[in-house]
């Protein structure tokens, strides 16, 4: 398997068997290109691994991402449904940024979420690749496809309210 271009195999995150850790190579990633680092290559790849190997976790360091756009925050999504269906999860390395807008647009709700290589180490030790997050209910989906509100314009919304 050949790892995307772009991304970097992350083995000193890769704790425990089953575990795939993977990063974006730079010092700084925009937006834009962490969009396309995380888009169909990146799929392909996982669903491989997973396909090849006893892959039960996907970690995904963004330590160097300090804003993902609405597009990449689907494409996130998108891998975490695809990857459940094949038993794996996903666990999100995140500085403090990026926690902040996930958990302002509650996707800290789909996905485990860690600061730092020790909460990671907890977490993989801990027996449990990720903590169930409760889900969205469907009167929550179907008010915010009613509303037709972007995750942009709800991250906005949230710092305006925040002043």
């Amino acid at each position: 398997m050949m790892i995307p271009k772009g991304l970097t195999l992350r083995g000193d995150l890769q704790l425990a068997e089953g575990v795939l850790a993977l990063g974006l190579a730079g010092e700084r990633v925009s937006d834009i290109t962490a969009d396309q680092l995380l888009g169909d290559d990146l799929l392909a790849y996982l669903l491989e691994a997973a396909r090849e190997t006893s892959l039960r976790v996907a970690v995904l360091d963004l330590r160097n991402v300090r804003h993902l756009s609405s597009r990449g925050m689907g494409t996130l999504m998108g891998l975490q449904r695809q990857l459940r269906k094949r038993g794996c999860r996903i666990v999100l390395l995140v500085n403090s940024d990026l926690r902040s807008i996930l958990s302002v647009t509650r996707l800290d709700r789909l996905f485990a979420i860690v600061a730092s290589e020790v909460e990671l180490r907890a977490l993989l030790t801990s027996g449990t690749a990720e903590p169930e997050p409760p889900l969205f209910t469907r009167a929550e989906l179907a008010e915010l496809d009613a509303t037709s509100v972007t995750l942009d314009d709800a991250i906005r919304a949230i710092e305006q309210l925040r002043g």
